[in-house]
């Protein structure tokens, strides 16, 4: 399916599972940790449905992308998690909004802040460890509140966005207990992964960053008409913001009784920016009153002694 206008986000569950230090590893290392990883995912996702799933695949990573209910992707990112022991997989655990669009190449795929979180959850784990963000903690709650408290604190870290987040992890002992349990589904040997649903399209993680949009925030008193590229988009208040394409913008703001605001801006993906300006009359500042000038023949008199 091809969408020909912008798809609203959906809200889906992403788990993220990269390789540690992938880069500086051996080729055939590489290639031997992709086949073990790929082993360790199939079997984590058996027992899902296949029409709710799809599996994303970049140089160093798998992402396997679920609209199940949030206790079912804990338990399936849990499997990931015992079966990665002694491994340098580290699994990051969110919730958030994906995109089918198009890529830069025309090519078909899923897109959204979602994945980007998750990846960022991963590089927060240690290897075999397992981080999960806020957002799927909270949507955890709201389906298995009783599975939301096995999830506790481990920390913030700040991402490329300059955005904070809250990182989350399995309590050691209850996930001593599940990896117990779980070491069962490790088995040796490769299997292909077929990245199920959208055509088991495969995309790279630096598409999907690439796609984030820039935020522009707006604080203009009284108020004021804004203009983007030339194309108005509203009037501030009630306008807050615009969601923008990362790259040049022009942004004017016109208020009829004072000459227009123009900005030019430079935005990254992801970048939030603001811009404040306040619509003021300057008043002029009344000229001192001219001063009495007395007549000739007042002054000559004073000088004489006559007045």
């Amino acid at each position: 399916m091809t969408p020909q206008h912008p798809v609203t986000p959906s809200l889906a569950s992403i788990i993220f599972v990269r390789i540690h230090a992938f880069a500086g590893r051996a080729v055939a290392e590489q290639a031997r940790l992709k086949e073990q990883l790929a082993s360790v995912v199939t079997q984590a996702i058996a027992a899902l449905p296949d029409d709710d799933r799809v599996v994303l695949e970049t140089q160093d990573a798998l992402a396997i992308v679920m609209l199940n209910d949030a206790r079912k992707v804990l338990k399936a990112a849990s499997l990931v998690q015992a079966a990665s022991a002694d491994t340098p997989f580290c699994t990051g655990v969110n919730f958030g909004p994906v995109t089918v669009q198009m890529d830069e190449h025309g090519t078909e795929g899923l897109f959204g802040d979602g994945l980007f979180c998750a990846a960022n959850a991963a590089d927060y784990a240690d290897p075999g460890g397992l981080s999960a963000t806020r957002a799927f903690r909270d949507a955890l709650a709201d389906s298995a509140p009783e599975m939301a408290h096995t999830l506790v604190p481990a920390g913030a870290f700040t991402d490329a966005q300059a955005r904070t987040l809250d990182v989350f992890t399995p309590d050691p002992q209850a996930r001593g207990r599940r990896r117990r349990k779980l070491l069962a589904i490790a088995t040796a040997g490769a299997v292909a992964i077929l990245a199920i649903g959208y055509g088991g399209r495969i995309m790279r993680l630096e598409v999907i960053r690439a796609a984030q949009p820039a935020t522009i925030l707006f604080d203009i008193k009284p108020q004021g008409e804004i203009f983007l590229d030339g194309v108005v988009k509203g009037r501030t208040p009630p306008l807050a913001q615009l969601e923008v394409k990362a790259g040049a913008h022009s942004v004017q703001i016109r208020n009829a009784a004072f000459p227009p605001l123009i900005v030019d801006l430079h935005l990254d993906p992801g970048e939030r920016t603001t811009i404040a300006h306040k619509f003021v009359t300057v008043r002029k500042t009344a000229s001192p009153p001219a001063a009495k000038h007395e007549g000739f023949w007042q002054d000559l008199g004073r000088k004489f002694g006559i007045q």
